[in-house]
């Protein structure tokens, strides 16, 4: 058998079973040192949204930053400390409006409250999340973008950015919930910094070994050091890729390929409305979903989303047909906005696989609902494009593979 010591836990492993018992410590937000306390805690705790969800998020804010005080000049230097202190409050205070939208769409859960990759766990290809924090309710309940940026911390900070950017992308994409971009660097500063925090817990306490007690050391410089980036402007800001073409053409394919090359979020024309109508995305909207005015409201939303993760200082992919002349300008002028690079990428193929592409969507499940039906009244709407800059414009022939594609899609960005 072997022992785990954690900064509130030890964890027994043997060979078929694990056990872990709460250590008798006091690090002020949890007191394992009277058991009453923990039964009163059963007794009164209830799962729901917490209405002033902003003050308790302050509240836990300030406590990192005085909990850390201490160990200032020792895991984390005076100047991170105070910059990333100031940028964390100023976030709460300039953004109050943004996490207030949050907690009025319902954003507020409960949670995990400790989504860590040692939390997370793959049986028979399923994955299972355990040990949610079950001693502290205002740890464990908050907005759900503190515990998907709890998980991409974990990955960023064993130098994985790129699954790390992954993961927001598909979390958002498959929830809807691309706002989650407006405040996620704050929640993905503050939760390195809690985890530095915790290093630091274990590095300074007596009990732990010697050996144990450096690699924590290291661990929480390494935290602290992250928790600063997150403050900082993104070195690199993405570009704007619209990705159009007729129905069938593979634009949706080249999207996601791009999007997973890129590491940057998807935005598409098939699930926006179905967010919007409030119906899962691979069910057939009804009519009214694509009427004139409602596909108005469509691409107000997916501009509207591709503004928040642009203002986030992340690139995005929008995917649509594009066939209106409009429509690609107003991508455009969304991308000057943020002073970012814009790229349309026409998908183009031959005839016969338009039709047999989708003839095979047809037979399947797909989040797509436009038939073999419309392509011909698609074509006759599609504008030419004549208004774009040389340049902004690159046909993507999708019958090549699709690694050329997105290369070449890349290439025109390096460009």
């Amino acid at each position: 058998m072997s022992v785990i010591t954690t900064h509130i836990s030890w964890v027994f492993v043997t060979d078929h079973e694990v056990w872990k018992l709460k250590r008798p410590v006091d690090y002020g937000f949890v007191d394992y040192t009277v058991a009453g306390r923990l039964t009163a805690f059963y007794a009164t705790s209830a799962s729901g949204s917490n209405e002033r969800s902003l003050d308790v998020l302050r509240a836990n804010v300030e406590e990192n930053f005085d909990q850390v005080r201490p160990f200032v000049g020792r895991f984390v230097d005076a100047d991170t400390f105070e910059t990333v202190r100031s940028w964390q409050l100023g976030c709460l205070a300039r953004d109050r409006l943004v996490f207030d939208a949050r907690r009025e769409e319902g954003r507020i859960r409960d949670g995990h409250g400790d989504l860590r990759l040692e939390h997370v766990y793959f049986e028979r290809d399923q994955p299972i999340v355990i040990d949610a924090i079950e001693f502290n309710e205002r740890f464990r309940i908050g907005d759900i973008a503190a515990d998907v940026a709890f998980l991409a911390t974990e990955l960023d900070a064993r130098s994985r950015s790129d699954l790390a950017e992954s993961f927001l992308a598909a979390f958002a994409r498959e929830s809807g919930d691309y706002d989650l971009y407006g405040v996620v660097d704050f929640y993905l500063s503050y939760r390195a910094w809690v985890r530095g925090k915790v290093a630091s817990f274990l590095a300074a306490d007596p009990a732990t070994s010697g050996e144990k007690a450096q690699r924590k050391s290291q661990e929480a410089k390494t935290l602290f050091a992250l928790a600063r980036t997150y403050a900082s402007a993104r070195p690199e800001a993405g570009a704007l890729v619209a990705v159009g073409g007729v129905i069938g053409a593979g634009k949706s394919t080249l999207s996601d390929a791009l999007g997973r090359s890129l590491r940057c979020p998807v935005i598409d024309s098939d699930r926006t409305p179905k967010s919007l109508a409030g119906i899962p995305a691979t069910q057939q909207a009804q009519a009214d979903a694509y009427t004139a005015a409602f596909t108005d409201r469509t691409y107000d939303e997916l501009f509207r989303r591709a503004d928040v993760v642009l203002s986030s200082g992340r690139g995005v992919v929008l995917d649509a047909t594009f066939r209106d002349r409009h429509l690609r300008l107003r991508a455009r002028e969304l991308a000057r906005r943020h002073e970012r690079p814009f790229r349309f990428a026409e998908a183009i193929c031959d005839d016969t696989t338009l039709r047999t592409r989708l003839r095979a969507r047809a037979a399947g499940v797909s989040v797509s609902d436009a038939t073999e039906v419309l392509l011909e009244q698609i074509r006759r709407e599609f504008d030419p494009v004549n208004e774009l800059a040389v340049g902004e414009h690159l046909p993507v022939r999708t019958t090549l593979p699709l690694s050329r594609q997105v290369q070449a899609v890349r290439d025109t960005l390096a460009g």
